[in-house]
């Protein structure tokens, strides 16, 4: 048996767990992460604050922190009530700050104000920080320039078509053009991270400015879906305005998202780079104790093998049901790690709603963990159950990121204040 011995045990590697292993690692923490992706590949790659309340009707919020604090009145037990506006921005700006200094550039509209970027269905999405390869959509998108959108044969996460049809009446400057991705000839389906793979050799990418140059009839803008490279999308973006002349961007498409895993794996390129930072991929735990010295005991199964991780802390970023953080099972839902006790805001044991697109939302999607001010998991009656336990992001209960636009800043945010309650 392997045993490793650490400050700080990160149990998931989604946004959550990699922000709160950086934060760590940049105090010094030794840092153990435990877990792959889990449900990452949905990330879209957009950092959100807040971009709505969900209720009777929708409210949107142009300013994330107006809609923050008026939280507390409306929905009084979301996790963003922990923390004050300061440290959700400040949280923001030490992760943006790590990416940008490795390659992975973000913008955003410097009065602290969400921005609507388009997205692939032909609608707009509030956010607070877009890639720096989406942000000339924004200003595309605002001021309805004329615009080519280049789709591909093959391709079936993203139509030119629909989102021209969906924009129709109010962009008629929107165009699009479908054409053979360079060396697909004889594929019938294309996936787009395979594409933005191939993007990252200079062949190819002279072969598509060459199949798009003559397209390009006036245009200010030209847009692609997302898939502009997996480890260079800057320098290519660049490369292809200047062959093409144009402004170049990329939309959002359906998942697996590229811009979503390149923030992963950027985040994970800079732990590495941290002689206090262990990564134990393929590993799941097994089992989950703490011994009287209050240090956590954590066997891990790798395949049969196992490895044992003492630790003095542990924050559980585990996420929700894509990710196994919680499991659903007849009549409950249950944490997968420990069994802390699970908060279902849903009335009479209803989870979810007869209508799939109530404007309400599913109770289901709002059931986690309730944690005191440091984000330390409570039982039922209110009471810390581990003095040096904390979970983070969408494990939370009361915060349905999807429909109130908050999963990445909520998964930063709380993050950022758990490392700092270890410490």
């Amino acid at each position: 048996m392997i045993t490793l011995q650490t400050d700080l045990t990160i149990i998931g590697s989604g946004i959550a767990g990699l922000s709160a292993a950086l934060f760590a690692v940049q105090k010094g923490l030794g840092t153990v992460l435990i877990g792959d992706g889990g449900a990452s590949e949905f990330a879209s790659g957009l950092l959100d604050v807040l971009g709505a309340f969900s209720g009777e009707s929708i409210t949107q919020w142009d300013d994330p922190w107006a809609g923050i604090a008026a939280l507390p009145q409306r929905f009084p037990g979301h996790p963003y009530n922990c923390l004050q506006a300061g440290e959700i921005e400040q949280a923001l700006a030490e992760v943006v700050r790590a990416l940008s200094g490795a390659g992975l550039a973000y913008a955003g509209d410097h009065q602290k104000k969400n921005v609507r970027i388009m997205t692939g269905p032909g609608r707009y999405k509030l956010t607070y920080r877009v890639p720096e390869t989406m942000w000339p959509g924004v200003e595309a998108f605002e001021d309805k320039s004329p615009c080519l959108v280049v789709d591909f044969h093959g391709l079936k996460d993203f139509s030119g078509p629909w989102l021209r049809s969906s924009l129709a009446e109010v962009w008629p400057g929107l165009r699009t053009e479908r054409i053979r991705f360079p060396e697909t000839q004889g594929k019938p389906e294309l996936l787009a991270v395979r594409l933005a793979q191939s993007l990252e050799s200079e062949q190819v990418r002279e072969k598509l400015a060459g199949a798009v140059a003559p397209l390009i009839r006036g245009d200010k803008f030209l847009a692609f879906p997302a898939l502009l490279g997996m480890y260079s999308s800057g320098r290519i973006r660049a490369e292809l305005e200047e062959r093409l002349g144009v402004s170049v961007f990329e939309i959002p498409i359906m998942p697996p998202s590229v811009p979503g895993l390149r923030l992963l794996e950027t985040l994970g390129g800079i732990l590495n780079g941290y002689s206090c930072f262990r990564r134990e991929s393929g590993k799941r735990v097994c089992r989950a104790r703490q011994e009287a010295s209050k240090e956590f005991v954590l066997n891990l199964d790798d395949g049969g093998r196992i490895c044992k991780v003492i630790s003095r802390r542990v924050i559980l970023a585990t996420g929700r049901f894509l990710g196994r953080g919680l499991q659903a099972e007849p009549g409950c839902i249950r944490e997968a790690v420990f069994d802390l006790p699970v908060v279902h805001p849903g009335e009479d044991g209803v989870w979810h709603r007869e209508d799939l697109f109530d404007q309400r939302g599913h109770p289901a999607n709002r059931a986690g963990l309730e944690v005191d001010p440091t984000f330390r998991p409570l039982d039922r009656q209110g009471n810390v159950l581990y003095e040096n336990l904390y979970a983070v992001g969408s494990i939370l209960a009361h915060s349905d990121w999807m429909r109130m636009k908050c999963g990445a800043g909520v998964a930063i945010a709380s993050a950022f204040k758990a490392v700092g309650s270890c410490l």
